[in-house]
């Protein structure tokens, strides 16, 4: 008999841990999904500003690119009447060939961050495998 009457304290405090158990579980649960939710805030920022950051890139390349080509433009018109040396040209021409370089690197990078904005969304990247095309 004292053993049925002890026997329900007893279970009310393994009750009671196990729901002070279920209560920290639920709480750390919550930290982490917050910890989550911020952390996905961030990269989200972050992709923004690399997007928005390789557009401007990309945009002051297209006009470096575009006076680049005008200069090549202009040493061969002064190459043909004879006021220019082909060294000239050539050093216009390897400045051209550097700065569209530089426009095709930073093309890359826009994309680059376009696809880290999509992931960030949440969006999945899995590279799509094409069938080979039969030629005969």
């Amino acid at each position: 008999m004292v053993g049925s009457l002890t026997q329900p304290i007893f279970e009310g405090g393994r009750l009671l841990g196990n729901f002070e158990l279920t209560k920290a579980r639920q709480d750390e649960l919550l930290q982490t999904y917050r910890k989550t939710v911020v952390s996905a805030f961030a990269d989200v920022d972050n992709a923004l500003t690399a997007v928005r950051e390789t557009t401007i890139r990309l945009r002051l390349q297209r006009e470096v690119v575009a006076a680049s080509r005008r200069a090549f433009q202009l040493a061969e018109q002064q190459l043909r009447a004879g006021t220019a040396d082909i060294v000239s040209v050539l050093n216009t021409q390897l400045t051209l060939f550097q700065a569209e370089d530089l426009l095709w690197q930073a093309q890359l990078a826009r994309l680059l961050a376009i696809v880290s904005l999509y992931q960030a969304l949440g969006g999945g990247w899995e590279p799509r495998m094409e069938r080979p095309v039969n030629a005969l």
